[in-house]
């Protein structure tokens, strides 16, 4: 869909925060992170859910602005705490602000939650990476 036909959609429906949810996830992936964006924090302001926290937590991070994403992404794991992919974006939001303590209990949780989860020894390289044979974050 196009952003024109997702606004048709939004229009009937102005408050249902579900389909600026859809509408956010359409843009994605077209690639149109800003409208993105700014259609999952319409969601929120709706009705908060963890799926709507989640994306725009991962977006946020992947935009590389971690500390805005930490947030949404501790909220979301609240309604979805089984997620390994949540999981594995807070522990590198954890990595990437310098929270070495924080990250290692997420990895805790993530290999206990999902060992087979591609993500699980990803977030353990990027804490071994960042804190090379056991040294301590300042």
């Amino acid at each position: 869909m196009a952003l024109l036909e997702y606004r048709s959609l939004i229009k009937t429906g102005p408050y249902d925060a579900y389909r600026y949810f859809v509408a956010a996830k359409g843009m994605i992936t077209a690639g149109d992170l800003g409208t993105a964006q700014s259609l999952l924090r319409s969601s929120l302001k709706l009705k908060k859910t963890a799926e709507a926290n989640k994306w725009l937590g991962q977006l946020l991070f992947r935009l590389r602005r971690v500390a805005e994403s930490l947030p949404y992404l501790k909220a979301a794991v609240k309604g979805l705490p089984n997620d390994p992919q949540l999981k594995f974006f807070i522990g590198g939001a954890y990595v990437l602000s310098n929270q070495q303590e924080k990250a290692q209990t997420v990895l805790q949780e993530l290999q206990a939650l999902s060992p087979d989860y591609r993500g699980t020894n990803k977030l353990k390289r990027m804490i071994e990476a960042r804190w090379k044979s056991g040294e301590v974050a300042k």
